[in-house]
């Protein structure tokens, strides 16, 4: 493992970023085999603020492994999992009212506050609430005291093509439902959705904060984004 790519790879891709937006760094799958505990810790020192795993178990290790920063779990787990997360601080992303509902009465019986991210589906309909309920599912769990939406996000399935309509209309919908929900005096919290292609590709869309994956290790996601930004093998 090359620690110094590393640590430039990460830098490169906090230069995106101006001063009041954020890098989030995804160590799913043991930082796609690199090593997440040890990977966290050059990744914070080159300018993350934020980690993003794929399971819980990934979340508490890198917990346990001493990481401070936040832990955004990408997906939403099981209701059985709510403790876990609580007790680790991870995040989860929520896009059901049960869990919500669930997570919200664990954290306020515990005298904390559940933060969470609201994963919305544009068009990848992989997970997410649909981006013309956003709105509507706000309401519907908003009103619990011990539920915090800390930000709001999307997944793309085509970033690599940032001139594509698929992908143009996936920033459409995302665009409109973060508008609704400041319209309807929702705050999102940190909205994300750049993906590394589009970290990259379209920097219109980086919102509040980026999410870089694989080309942190040095790989690029396509031939496009290599012309753009050289990385290096890790």
């Amino acid at each position: 493992i090359d620690t110094g790519a590393l640590r430039r790879n990460t830098r490169a891709f906090k230069s995106l970023v101006g001063s009041r937006q954020r890098l989030c760094c995804v160590v799913k799958a043991d930082a796609y085999g690199h090593g997440a505990a040890a990977c966290a810790k050059i990744m914070h020192a080159a300018g993350a603020d934020m980690f993003a795993v794929a399971t819980v178990l990934e979340g508490v290790k890198l917990r346990e492994s001493g990481v401070k920063l936040p832990i955004l779990l990408l997906s939403e787990p099981p209701e059985g999992a709510v403790d876990v997360l609580l007790e680790h601080n991870v995040m989860p992303s929520v896009y059901t009212p049960e869990f919500a509902w669930a997570y919200g009465e664990r954290a306020a019986a515990l005298g904390r506050v559940g933060k969470y991210h609201m994963a919305i589906n544009t068009g990848m309909n992989r997970i997410g609430v649909h981006y013309t309920d956003a709105v509507d599912f706000r309401r519907s769990v908003d009103f619990h005291a011990g539920l915090e939406c800390d930000g709001t996000f999307t997944h793309f399935a085509t970033a690599d093509e940032p001139s594509g309509w698929d992908h143009q209309l996936q920033c459409k919908r995302f665009t409109e439902a973060i508008a609704a929900l400041h319209e309807e005096g929702f705050d999102p919290g940190i909205v994300h959705c750049d993906n590394t292609p589009g970290s990259i590709l379209n920097k219109d869309m980086h919102f509040d904060m980026i999410r870089a994956g694989i080309g942190l290790y040095g790989l690029q996601p396509c031939a496009r984004t290599a012309t753009v930004m050289p990385l290096e093998p890790v």
